[in-house]
């Protein structure tokens, strides 16, 4: 996966639980003016310990589509600027 891809839930889904078991994954997602989702956070659950991966007892996945695109810094910040503009 590179920045400025797009890939689709099932693809991140995968190549994260590759690296830390059949566990739960949640996405958050900020969206530009052009409606495209940029991929803000990823959620994995561990333990009290910090020292093991868990599954999640609820979803923090706050993305609406299916195609998430892996931003890079720049996509980030200026998606950052525009929601403090919304905010407004």
């Amino acid at each position: 996966m590179s920045p400025g891809g797009s890939y689709t839930r099932a693809q991140y889904t995968d190549a994260i639980q590759a690296k830390i078991g059949n566990l739960s994954v949640f996405f958050r997602c900020m969206t530009t003016k052009n409606h495209v989702e940029l991929l803000q956070e990823v959620f994995v659950c561990v333990d009290k310990s910090a020292q093991n991966f868990i599954g999640c007892v609820k979803s923090r996945d706050n993305c609406k589509t299916n195609a998430i695109k892996l931003a890079d810094r720049v996509e980030l910040l200026q998606g950052a600027a525009q929601d403090k503009d919304t905010e407004l």
